[in-house]
């Protein structure tokens, strides 16, 4: 199945096809936005940015029955979330202490932790394939580079080919590596990590 966000009466619904028949299904209907930012690992629910408490919030979305649930609720922003391989816990940007930093939460919403502690924006934060690492893109080295950290937000590493030169895009971790898109260089690149 796939899951993705359409515009829908002036705002964004989350809508799963499956693949074999391509029946689409529209799975929330709200008068608030949804935008799919990734299946759990079980398949059931898709976590979301939301807006429905007026800013945006990560929440999950119960494929079964379309219900959203908010994980996170106040006055920052927090999205751009994704799942740890075994699904327990979330990575996402909150700037509740001023900037975009990364942290990590339960999968549901409790014991949020600070992972990141930079004056530069963090973002886009994806799980290792073993849930031990997040790769994300950070402006600390003046252009958004690719940088690596511990999932305890020890280690932080720069390992951008060429650092501080280019903007990253479109981060995937591979078997050998992250791989991510460079505006500089063309499509895909692979650092070995």
């Amino acid at each position: 199945r796939l899951a993705y966000s359409v515009r829908t009466g002036g705002h964004w619904d989350v809508h799963v096809v499956d693949l074999g028949s391509l029946a689409a299904t529209r799975v929330t209907a709200a008068p608030d936005d949804e935008v799919v930012r990734g299946w759990s690992p079980d398949g059931s629910r898709i976590l979301v940015d939301s807006n429905q408490a007026g800013n945006w919030d990560t929440a999950v979305v119960t494929v079964a029955d379309g219900s959203v649930t908010l994980l996170t609720t106040g006055a920052s922003d927090e999205q751009f979330a994704a799942w740890s391989p075994d699904g327990r816990r979330i990575a996402l940007v909150s700037n509740r202490d001023g900037n975009p930093e990364i942290y990590a939460m339960q999968a549901d919403g409790r014991d949020a932790v600070r992972l990141t502690n930079d004056e530069a924006d963090d973002w886009e934060p994806h799980w290792s394939p073993d849930g031990t690492a997040i790769a994300f893109v950070s402006s600390r080295g003046g252009e958004g580079d690719v940088w690596r950290m511990d999932d305890d937000g020890t280690g932080v590493t720069d390992i951008s080919l060429r650092p501080s030169t280019e903007e990253f895009d479109g981060l995937a971790w591979s078997a050998s590596g992250i791989a991510f898109s460079s505006r500089a260089r063309g499509p895909w690149w692979q650092a070995p990590f």
